[in-house]
This record gives C-alpha cells, sequence and structure tokens, in this order.
C-alpha cells in the first residue's frame, strides 16, 4: 500500500490527494492506515464527505421488482467515504 500511496502522491510531493474508502470494516482499516501514513509524510485531513447508500430505482424498474428478491445487492449501492489529504508546509 505505501508503495501505491508513493505513486499516486508522486513521491509525497502532490499538494492534495482525493482517496475514497467504503465504509465496510476492510475500507475503514484502509482508511486509518492510510490516514496514518498522510499524517506522517506531511498531509492534513482537509475535508471528508461521506456518502449512504441508494436505491438504484432504474435496476428495480428494469427487473419489474424482482431485484427487491435478490435482496440488498440487488437495488443498493455501497456507501463510500471521501477524503481530501493536503500537504502542508
Amino acid at each position: 500500500m505505501a508503495d501505491d500511496l508513493w505513486k499516486i502522491t508522486n513521491n509525497w510531493s502532490k499538494a492534495m490527494v482525493i482517496r475514497e474508502y467504503g465504509t465496510d470494516k476492510k475500507g475503514l482499516k484502509d482508511y486509518e492506515r492510510e490516514a496514518n501514513l498522510f499524517l506522517a509524510k506531511g498531509y492534513q485531513i482537509q475535508g471528508q464527505d461521506a456518502e449512504g447508500s441508494h436505491i438504484h430505482a432504474g435496476r428495480l424498474i428494469l427487473t419489474g421488482g424482482f431485484s427487491v428478491l435478490a435482496g440488498r445487492r440487488g437495488i443498493r449501492s455501497k456507501a463510500k467515504t471521501t477524503v481530501t489529504y493536503v500537504k502542508q508546509g
């Protein structure tokens, strides 16, 4: 993961980086791990936005309501959190 962030941040020199994380257990773990790396490299969290899951009305209509029987995965998208990191100094 640190190598990926090195590439994304252009060797930790990029002024602003926007990352998205899922709100599931893995996403929260990734967020915690990356936030610690960013903070250690001189970045601060400038903003954070959370989007909830929503119903895919189009999918619901196209399947004639059958996707409701398929459960949550059939009609809803997963929530995500978007975090903006800004380089300080």
